[in-house]
């Protein structure tokens, strides 16, 4: 939960590092509904928070944040 007050996806690209944590998240136009900067921030900022499993080398990849008001 956190404050907003549309419906969207927002998709952020990240690079994990060996040991599983997000090293980088950066905000990406293509599969995004919203370019609405609040949102931007919520979604790098819990991307920034996920944890990986550890693996042998660094990897990347997308996470889509579906942002869903509750009624």
């Amino acid at each position: 939960e956190d404050d907003f007050n549309e419906n969207a996806k927002v998709a952020i690209d990240i690079i994990v590092d060996e040991s599983g944590r997000v090293t980088v998240a950066t905000y990406q136009p293509r599969g995004s509904t919203t370019s609405e900067s609040n949102l931007k921030a919520i979604a790098i900022r819990k991307a920034k928070q996920v944890k990986f499993n550890s693996g042998a080398e660094a990897s990347n990849g997308t996470i889509i944040f579906n942002f869903k008001l509750k009624n």
